[in-house]
């Protein structure tokens, strides 16, 4: 339990735990097997989790897999928030303090997944457009004007090159 009554060690428990998410996302399997049992070291956790998540999001999300470990967890959490809170178990204002944080977790990692999945679309689109491009100096010139219109014309070297390579 992250210590009671002792907010510095309290927030360097959190801290260390973290940390040891950001390691290695396996934690959590762990953490899940001790969640009920440590109900406010949880929350703690989570709603540091939420605070600091543009620090912490990159590493804990760095792999599909380590991003599927993570919502797999939030979700076995709030299966269990929600257990609690409808069966009048334990601490019921906790559980529904978890299951806020556990939501706004699971929100973000599916925004990542939606960026992951757009900009692996525009890569492929992009793809295609050097090839159609590589192989039609028509259409690099109509992209020359095109990109003189917007004022683009510090991009469009970089972009030709990279599309006739």
């Amino acid at each position: 339990m992250i210590a009671r009554g002792n907010p510095v060690l309290a927030k360097e428990a959190t801290a260390i735990a973290i940390w040891a998410l950001t390691q290695n996302v396996d934690c959590c399997k762990h953490w899940d097997s001790l969640y009920k049992e440590n109900l406010e070291a949880s929350v703690a956790l989570l709603k540091r989790l939420v605070e600091e998540w543009k620090e912490h999001s990159l590493k804990l999300s760095s792999s599909p897999s380590d991003t599927a470990s993570l919502n797999r967890t939030m979700k076995s959490f709030r299966l269990k928030n929600e257990e609690a809170i409808t069966e009048g178990k334990g601490n019921g204002s906790l559980y529904k303090e978890a299951d806020k944080s556990c939501k706004v977790i699971s929100g973000r990692l599916s925004r990542g997944s939606a960026c992951l999945k757009g900009t692996a679309i525009t890569v492929v689109v992009l793809a295609a457009a050097a090839a159609f491009l590589s192989s039609n100096p028509e259409a690099t010139s109509e992209l020359k004007s095109l990109v003189d219109s917007l004022e683009l014309h510090q991009y469009y070297n970089p972009i030709i090159t990279a599309f006739k390579n």
